[in-house]
């Protein structure tokens, strides 16, 4: 049996965000409670940031033309909760605010 489907689906433009987003990202518990997601994700802040994950954060950042990250930005190591593979580590730098 062979299956085939085909489809478009268009919407209409979203609007630019609205003050209040960038409100809510500034508070401190917004970072937790989105990192946290759906299960009891592990976050643990990292406190001490050396020159090799700011530059690969930074990389990243102008791979998908987000704003760089400023002395001020905090960094998160996540854990998820979700399922483990021994051997299986996935690291993810993920910049958090487009430009």
């Amino acid at each position: 049996m062979n299956l085939y489907g085909e489809a478009t689906i268009r919407s209409e433009s979203v609007p630019p965000p609205h003050d209040k987003i960038h409100e809510f990202f500034a508070l401190p518990e917004s970072a937790s409670l989105l990192l946290r997601g759906s299960n009891n994700n592990e976050i643990v802040e990292i406190t001490n940031v050396d020159d090799d994950l700011r530059d690969a954060y930074q990389q990243q950042c102008r791979k998908v033309d987000a704003s760089e990250p400023t002395p001020d930005d905090l960094f998160y190591d996540v854990t998820t909760s979700g399922v483990r593979f021994p051997g299986l580590q996935i690291i993810a730098l993920l910049p958090s605010e487009q430009r």
